[in-house]
């Protein structure tokens, strides 16, 4: 697409082209990762909007996606943000002799790899994956902003129709997506009583 569009800077968001342009750049990279990995069992990817997931039967396949992403570069712009990117080894919890291994086998298939976190968990899509995900981790979230809402509720002093409606459409909604996946601990809103 750089042949036919020049943009200084991102996309503007509001933009009505703005969707269309993003998958339009986006999707063949992901199709291209997402090809290469499982034409030979080698991991999946699961992509939502600018969120990617790579999920890799084995750590030395980063390699493997590589020059996708440079390609990405190159011709779209596209880049990973290093801060943004976040390794969970799935096998085992991360020690620091394995970080360090990672970070090696990391910098010598692409250098700027090596400032991605390891870490024995990591946020994706609203979910917590990794060994080290709890269910106390997919819950916390949720139970705040579900508080959050239910105190402003609370100060609206709304009538009480106003109120479900609003408590069922802006409060519970805050629970039911992690619901989808996880039941509630215990007592999930003990500590907001």
């Amino acid at each position: 697409l750089r042949p036919l569009f020049y943009a200084d800077s991102g996309v503007a968001q509001g933009c009505p082209l703005s969707g269309t342009i993003w998958a339009l750049t986006f999707d063949p990279i992901v199709r291209a990762v997402s090809f290469e990995l499982h034409q030979v069992r080698r991991g999946l990817v699961s992509a939502c909007a600018d969120d990617l997931g790579i999920v890799l039967q084995r750590f030395k396949y980063m390699q493997f996606i590589l020059p996708h992403l440079l390609a990405a570069d190159q011709l779209a712009g596209l880049q990973l943000h290093a801060k943004k990117c976040i390794i969970v080894p799935t096998w085992t919890l991360p020690t620091l002799e394995l970080i360090t291994n990672m970070q090696t086998v990391l910098n010598n298939i692409h250098p700027p790899w090596r400032n991605f976190s390891i870490a024995e968990k990591a946020r994706y899509l609203g979910f917590y994956v990794g060994p080290g995900a709890t269910l106390a981790d997919q819950w916390r979230a949720p139970t705040a902003k579900w508080w959050d809402r239910v105190l402003k509720l609370a100060d609206s002093h709304a009538p009480l129709q106003l109120g479900i409606k609003l408590y069922n459409t802006a409060a519970v909604t805050c629970l039911s997506y992690v619901g989808q996946l996880h039941d509630p601990p215990d007592h999930p809103l003990q500590k907001h009583s």
